[in-house]
């Protein structure tokens, strides 16, 4: 009857030896995988953190344009409607 128990105690202990490397390799394989994802997304994070500072250069650009723009028809418009200091002299 003891034979019988240290039988089955050293099957045990064979079935750990066989089951622990395999459930590392596997816990391991999970964790490969979930850092993989999670750089995926970083990585698409950045590029679309890219593309909208991308965007914002150009909405920057065209507002300092359109700046330049208004600040011309502004000096334009200030000419046509200046006063005539001349004529208030006389």
């Amino acid at each position: 009857m003891v034979a019988v128990g240290a039988g089955s105690l050293s099957a045990v202990i064979v079935l750990a030896y066989l089951f622990i490397p395999i459930f590392v390799l596997v816990m391991l394989y999970k964790f490969v995988k979930a850092q993989q994802q999670r750089a995926a997304a970083l990585e698409k994070s950045a590029m679309a953190a890219q593309e909208q500072a991308i965007a914002q250069r150009h909405v920057a650009r065209a507002q300092e344009e359109q700046a330049k723009h208004l600040a011309s028809i502004a000096a334009h418009l200030h000419q046509i409607v200046k006063p005539d200091n001349s004529a208030t002299d006389a």
